[in-house]
């Protein structure tokens, strides 16, 4: 157990793989996105403000005629580039005229509705604009090696996004790690399994 967890948080750190990848295949997966867009390098980012001037935006159109909508129930691509235009985002009036299609990638799969969540960050962290035909995030197309790669994913952003300055309770997550690595074996193992039977519960209503 203890093994698994010091694989787990090298996994995090970028420093080793419980997965035989070569250091080429562990950078495609794990790899971080350069930003090349001089205007996006650039551009004035406060994260806190964005997101409730975001959530607000949301809200105001979910909410517009009484009772909020479902939102699949209105245009997200204009809402989207509203919010664009209002914190002046130098790409927001091109994103405004763009036609969404529905992108044909080599490793989609009606197989995996478990970890969309997941393939959304990992295309988010890796697409730069390029044509479909030329962009590739690493995942593996054989099913199998590809739930290994997503195990490894969710690991890397849920650790991102708990240690993150921006989450309020970051001490206190950061203070239940340690907790849990002074754990004894059994204990340890006892709290995973009821960890996966959470997990379990919550696929079955997917």
């Amino acid at each position: 157990m203890k093994d698994d967890e010091t694989t787990r948080i090298e996994l995090i750190k970028g420093e080793g793989s419980s997965h035989k990848k070569s250091d080429l295949q562990r950078e495609k997966i794990l790899g971080k996105r350069k930003v090349k867009d001089d205007d996006l390098r650039n551009s004035v980012y406060d994260s806190k403000e964005r997101c409730s001037k975001f959530q607000a935006k949301m809200e105001s159109e979910l909410g517009k005629n009484g009772p909020l909508q479902d939102i699949r129930n209105f245009d997200l691509n204009e809402v989207f580039s509203s919010y664009l235009k209002e914190v002046k985002h130098p790409k927001a009036i091109k994103i405004s005229k763009l036609v969404t299609k529905r992108a044909t990638m080599n490793w989609r799969s009606t197989k995996n509705k478990i970890d969309c969540g997941v393939f959304v960050m990992r295309h988010m962290e890796t697409y730069k604009g390029e044509p479909i035909s030329k962009w590739t995030c690493g995942f593996d197309l054989n099913l199998k090696q590809q739930k290994k790669q997503l195990v490894d994913l969710r690991y890397k952003y849920a650790t991102k996004i708990l240690l993150c300055d921006d989450n309020e309770i970051k001490d206190l997550v950061s203070d239940e790690v340690e907790t849990f690595n002074n754990l004894s074996e059994e204990e340890e193992e006892e709290l995973e399994m009821l960890a996966n039977l959470k997990m379990k519960e919550r696929q079955d209503y997917i």
